[in-house]
């Protein structure tokens, strides 16, 4: 049996993994949960360090990028179609895009020809594009039905693909640089 470290009761049972990243040289977790919250914890002692309200439940794992300033940002997506980027020293806003449904997937980062980008999906059958540092939208993609996974992103030499599911049976390839269908 191993020796329990800590353990903090999050008062939600439905909860992300937990996503693990050095920041500002300390080790944190960031666990999010369908109760609204995204905590932020110190990863040795379990102590909260901030967290972050929506006014609805967070239904995908929390995902991470260094900004060009070198900060590192942690960025969610909500049931009401939010997806936020936060300063993950301290949680303090970054940006916001708002969709038009649930976003139940964690977000994806790649970079492409300089541009640090992120992409996502919603239930509005729509895959977002969205410019990392800023949010504002690059392009969109729409699908036949909603979009409820994480899309993956393959390097294609110079060029990047974006694979994705939806409710329509459908698996969809995009370019990663205009959302052109492959």
């Amino acid at each position: 049996h191993g020796k329990r470290l800590w353990h903090k009761e999050l008062l939600d049972n439905r909860v992300s993994a937990p996503l693990y990243a050095e920041v500002a040289g300390r080790g944190m977790l960031f666990v999010a949960s369908e109760d609204g919250n995204l905590r932020a914890l110190d990863a040795q002692t379990g102590q909260l360090l901030w967290y972050h309200r929506e006014t609805e439940p967070i239904m995908g794992t929390p995902m991470l990028h260094r900004a060009q300033s070198g900060e590192m940002r942690v960025v969610i997506g909500s049931h009401f179609g939010k997806l936020r980027s936060l300063a993950a020293k301290d949680g303090q806003p970054r940006w916001e895009v708002k969709t038009g449904n649930w976003i139940t997937a964690p977000a994806v980062h790649y970079r492409l020809a300089g541009h640090s980008r992120i992409a996502f999906g919603s239930y509005d059958r729509k895959l977002y594009v969205v410019d990392a540092e800023t949010g504002q939208i690059a392009f969109t993609h729409t699908a036949f039905g909603p979009i409820y996974s994480a899309p993956a992103i393959v390097p294609q030499g110079e060029s990047v693909q974006i694979l994705f599911a939806a409710w329509d049976h459908h698996l969809y390839s995009i370019s990663g640089k205009d959302g052109t269908l492959h």
